[in-house]
């Protein structure tokens, strides 16, 4: 496929002789790696691309486990969680299939939805597909004992632009991070932190002891915590080098 991508065919008038070769499908990838076409999420998972769809959490729960590195998972509805999901080993991106979609907490459970372990790489999101959320139940009243997502040292976690990370209270008085907790690497390019809750520091984010948080885009607002309402750093490094962080409090700074 890599020798096949480039505008000069497409220049040379070759179309034809790419559509015999590779059929619909390969027209619409040589199009999209020239930058010239949007294949959408629903599009790649009816040409069964690498992509896993979960219509459930019990789908979405054995995609996680069984799927392949490098596989998308499609969440194809508001889901529910009631365990947190390991990403363990393996490269794997989460998306919406078609409109938007919810991952949400489940009533009774206060864990992280996801937890990306050493050697483990969560994608949240893709240009391609619509708005990604992931919900901690604040808004009903839930409380967690954790970040809405767990980052531990080896692991590592990529935010794009259609991923919102929201309403995660983490009540825990000791408690690091409300929407993210990182003591891997975790870069932030689009995308939404907004409206979590830390028992003690990074209502948004806290960076973790030898942890890397690099912002590069996105959106970091409306967290609240007793320490660093945005971002808050225990001995890890943040790089911001696009995004914005905004409206967020603390009560000592």
């Amino acid at each position: 496929m890599k020798g096949i991508i480039g505008t000069d065919a497409l220049a040379a008038g070759k179309m034809a002789g790419l559509q015999k070769t590779l059929g619909l499908l390969g027209c619409l990838l040589v199009l999209k790696a020239c930058g010239n076409f949007n294949l959408p999420i629903k599009g790649i998972l009816d040409y069964n691309l690498s992509l896993v769809p979960a219509r459930s959490f019990d789908e979405l729960r054995a995609a996680v486990n069984r799927a392949a590195d490098g596989s998308v998972i499609a969440l194809m509805d508001d889901l529910a969680a009631g365990e947190s999901l390991v990403i363990t080993g393996k490269a794997l991106t989460l998306a919406a299939y078609e409109g938007s979609a919810a991952l949400s907490r489940k009533d009774g459970f206060d864990g992280p939805l996801f937890v990306v372990e050493n050697g483990g790489a969560l994608t949240l999101g893709m240009a391609e597909s619509g708005p990604l959320t992931l919900d901690g139940g604040g808004e009903r009243g839930l409380t967690a004992g954790s970040a809405l997502v767990r980052v531990e040292a080896g692991g590592a976690l990529t935010l794009n632009t259609p991923a919102v990370l929201r309403n995660n209270h983490n009540a825990d008085p000791t408690g690091l991070g409300g929407g993210l907790s990182v003591a891997g690497t975790c870069v932030i390019r689009g995308g939404t932190v907004r409206d979590n809750h830390s028992g003690y520091a990074g209502g948004g984010i806290a960076v973790e002891t030898g942890g890397a948080l690099v912002m590069e885009g996105g959106k970091i607002e409306n967290n609240f915590a007793l320490h660093g309402g945005g971002v808050a750093i225990q001995a890890g490094t943040f790089a911001m080098g696009g995004g914005t962080i905004a409206g967020n409090r603390s009560v000592n700074g």
